[in-house]
């Protein structure tokens, strides 16, 4: 194309066209493909995390790590601290990735800006999968009435076991992740113990992946949550009170990789540290002196919400988001702050 004698160049319809049909060209030599993670259909592509910015746009404003780590691995003739270099290089290149699908994520959700600079009401959700049956469940509560802990994962646990299944069946396994504040600790076990002593179930077995490797089943659920009837959960129960009769110094749960309890050793929790054949459990009494089974099997539960409304500094910024809201969305919040 003959630019000259035009100040800033031709800038014909033809001529823009034609650079459009370079551009989406150029584009299209780039591998691609449409994303699993997606939570709708969408005919959007991404490009293949094997290609490199670099062979895109040339680079301007680099990142210090990336730069430090990055001679290194050039410049070393030591190999094992190249491979060092090498692997922290790639582990910083992921974590760069992970924040750029969350803040993209975060950005075609929004729909105003003042919403990233403001506290939102959470909304928590914790997934069942039920192998017996092949389907899932979703324990769904606003922040209002519970937190994220471990009386909230007893909770829905419990509920589920009680009140949603139809089983003969006596024995129960439970994978789920290695977090000690959610599923490694007193309030679960004590849930666990009313189950048996109640005769639920007479032997619960709890198991919890490698770290780094966890792939639960119930995880794929979340990815069509907006496709699945939501139950809204409220009826949680204090199950602190049940814990009061546990002695788990002992136990050291932190280092289980799977634990079991059983109605004919009640009171006795076997923990294994690792999922080989040819390991073997230790066993602690986890009951105080003088419990026994006739006190979880009669013991009272009482019901009530695990928290109580929300932070004054949340509801200033709720209450700053409503101008933005559906008539719908504002009423309803409106409502919950009172």
């Amino acid at each position: 194309m003959d630019h000259s004698g035009k100040r800033g160049g031709s800038r014909t319809t033809q001529n823009m066209q034609e650079w459009r049909d370079k551009i989406r060209e150029h584009i299209s030599s780039f591998p691609s493909e449409i994303s699993h993670y997606s939570r709708s259909k969408t005919e959007s592509k991404y490009l293949s995390p094997d290609l490199s910015v670099s062979k895109i746009v040339p680079r301007v404003d680099t990142c210090s790590t990336y730069d430090s780590l990055s001679t290194k691995v050039g410049n070393t003739g030591d190999n094992a601290e190249k491979n060092g270099a090498q692997m922290a290089l790639d582990f910083h290149h992921r974590k760069v990735e992970y924040a750029t699908k969350a803040m993209q994520a975060d950005v075609r959700n929004a729909k105003h800006s003042e919403f990233y600079v403001i506290a939102q009401l959470a909304c928590c959700n914790l997934g069942i999968h039920d192998s017996d049956i092949e389907n899932g469940f979703m324990c769904v509560w606003p922040e209002t009435v519970g937190g994220r802990g471990s009386l909230e994962v007893a909770n829905c646990v419990y509920s589920y076991l009680t009140k949603q299944i139809t089983t003969n069946k006596k024995k129960l396994i439970v994978w789920s992740d290695k977090c000690g504040a959610q599923n490694k600790n007193q309030i679960v076990l004590s849930m666990y113990l009313t189950l048996l002593a109640t005769g639920i179930f007479t032997e619960i077995i709890h198991k919890f992946p490698v770290k780094g490797h966890t792939f639960l089943t119930c995880d794929r659920y979340f990815g069509i949550i907006e496709k699945k009837k939501k139950d809204v959960f409220d009826d949680f129960y204090d199950w602190r009170s049940v814990a009061k009769n546990l002695n788990t110094t002992k136990l050291k749960i932190s280092e289980a990789a799977q634990i079991r309890l059983s109605r004919d050793q009640f009171g006795t929790a076997e923990v294994w540290k690792s999922h080989g054949a040819l390991q073997f459990p230790t066993k602690t009494n986890i009951l105080r002196k003088g419990v026994t089974i006739d006190d979880f099997a009669t013991i009272e539960v009482n019901e009530q919400p695990t928290k109580h409304g929300i932070p004054e500094e949340k509801v200033a910024h709720i209450r700053a988001m409503l101008p933005y809201l559906t008539n719908e969305a504002k009423e309803y919040y409106s409502q919950l702050l009172g």
